[in-house]
């Protein structure tokens, strides 16, 4: 285990990392709203945690000397494995659904020759698949990078130079956008005008889910995600603000509160697809501009456990990115497992189905792991002497 490794980031991310498949798993089987309710605010929690390290692992390094290139190889190394190992499994899924095995389920890549091409050297190279209605149609669980991507971008080609008072006036405007997305007022009234921008927008429901699609919509929800954590997540380590509480208040305080959070049952006043979910708009913002900052600040200002818990923390920290980035293609076959035979089992049976697949997500994760271990170690023909490592996790 590095020895710089924070044990309750650790623990968040592990618990984020973990949530994410098991929300699939649960769509899949048409199971809403009763547990993993909220597991998309794992992309605000990665994308707070990203800009975080951003200022922790890179501030100084610009400074003495570190130019755009340098930075841009480094990040590369670091995020491009898992997109790579992400590609070939998805690739090979989706080469059994070319050769006709039902089983393999049904495509997001479904289109003319030349299309599916174009959207295949897209997800090599981490860019829109234009043409389809997902930004990334061959692992459309890989939409997250598209905007840490961005994200990187934007820090190394200005963000980095904001002072903290122009990261606190990006932050307020960021939040104020996302206050308008999430509510979305009907903004050709309130202007007298008629564009068709404000028209879909007034149409929404009352949540920050989005940013898989290529609609003006999903674009946008993409840009509200990445906005508030990148510019606020910054400030945050500039201002080295931090809440400092004890190991054994700490450790079970941000755990508890992190997967009570993200397993929010999306029911009732909290089901985010319902028109009148006013509450689960609240809960969404509370959650990205208060709860997530307020959980950061806690992990990386106070002492947690060692020993054995320290251990399985950072193993399962080190987990969360190969299982998030590997399992979604294995979505098609789950799908066709539940079309086809779940009818035919009692919930029980069902049940069994659910963990036995989980495992397997886990087990093809921990491989990906491993092998993403391997090549960014020192020595490695990618990385040289040193590790690619500069954050840890998912950052």
């Amino acid at each position: 285990m590095q020895k710089n490794r924070n044990v309750m980031l650790d623990v968040m991310r592990g618990l984020a990392g973990l949530a994410v498949p098991m929300m699939h798993l649960r769509e899949g089987f048409g199971w809403t709203g009763d547990f993993c309710g909220h597991t998309y605010f794992a992309v605000e929690f990665y994308i707070l945690l990203m800009a975080y390290m951003f200022g922790s692992a890179y501030d100084r390094r610009w400074s003495e000397g570190m130019g755009v290139l340098d930075f841009a190889k480094r990040r590369l190394r670091r995020m491009h494995i898992l997109v790579l190992s992400g590609f070939v499994l998805s690739m090979a899924v989706w080469g059994l659904q070319l050769a006709g095995f039902a089983w393999a389920g049904k495509s997001h890549m479904e289109g003319p020759v030349g299309m599916q091409l174009w959207w295949v050297v897209a997800a090599l190279l981490m860019l829109p698949a234009f043409g389809n209605s997902l930004i990334a149609p061959l692992n459309a669980c890989s939409w997250t990078l598209y905007y840490q991507y961005l994200g990187n971008i934007l820090y190394a080609a200005g963000v980095r130079r904001f002072s903290k008072t122009a990261l606190a006036a990006a932050s307020a405007l960021s939040a104020l956008t996302a206050v308008v997305f999430v509510f979305h007022p009907d903004l050709n009234a309130l202007l007298g005008v008629n564009c068709e921008y404000f028209a879909h927008l007034a149409r929404r429901t009352y949540t920050l889910q989005g940013g898989w699609g290529m609609n003006d919509m999903q674009i946008t929800s993409g840009f509200v995600r990445l906005g508030f954590p990148l510019f606020f997540g910054l400030l945050l380590f500039r201002t080295g603000w931090r809440i400092r509480l004890p190991k054994h208040l700490a450790t079970p305080l941000v755990a508890g509160l992190f997967v009570a959070l993200m397993y929010t049952p999306a029911t009732g006043v909290f089901h985010p697809w319902k028109a009148d979910a006013v509450l689960n708009g609240v809960f969404d913002l509370s959650v990205m501009f208060f709860f997530m900052p307020i959980m950061l600040l806690v992990a990386v200002g106070s002492e947690s456990y060692g020993g054995r818990f320290a251990k399985v923390a950072a193993f399962f920290g080190r987990l969360s990115f190969p299982v998030y980035m590997s399992h979604y293609m294995f979505m098609s076959i789950h799908r066709h497992y539940v079309k086809t035979y779940s009818g035919n089992l009692p919930d029980w049976g069902n049940y069994l189905v659910f963990a036995g697949e989980y495992f397997a997500i886990l087990l093809v994760g921990y491989c990906v792991m491993r092998f993403w271990e391997k090549v960014q170690s020192p020595g490695s023909a990618i990385c040289g002497r040193t590790s690619c490592n500069d954050g840890g996790g998912f950052s």
